[in-house]
């Protein structure tokens, strides 16, 4: 096998193969987290984008991310699609926030 450093560079990796092809390959359920922070509506748009764009894919949900509280995460859940579960939401906090770029997160140790 590749190894687990191997391994954990695939799941982290938007390419050929992509975390979405080792989901659809393996079974495993894709929980997309999506920052929530300067939407409404265009959650459940962003959702329903990510729950359909590949066949097979086994979509479990989403979780929200960076939402400024139960009133915006409302507002978020209501505007989903039917048959895509929402499991709930994160608060905006600097203080448990990881440091991204571009695509994705950086690389943590």
């Amino acid at each position: 096998m590749g190894g687990e450093d191997h391994c954990r560079q695939l799941l982290y990796f938007d390419g050929d193969p992509s975390s979405t092809d080792l989901a659809r390959l393996f079974g495993i359920p894709v929980l997309a987290v999506i920052d929530g922070s300067a939407m409404a509506q265009t959650f459940g748009a962003v959702a329903h984008g990510l729950a359909t764009y590949r066949d097979g894919v086994p979509f479990a949900g989403v979780l929200a991310n960076s939402v400024s509280g139960e009133g915006h995460y409302e507002m978020l859940a209501e505007g989903l699609p039917p048959g895509i579960v929402a499991f709930g939401w994160l608060a905006r906090d600097r203080e448990i926030s990881l440091p991204s770029r571009y695509l994705g997160l950086v690389g943590c140790q």
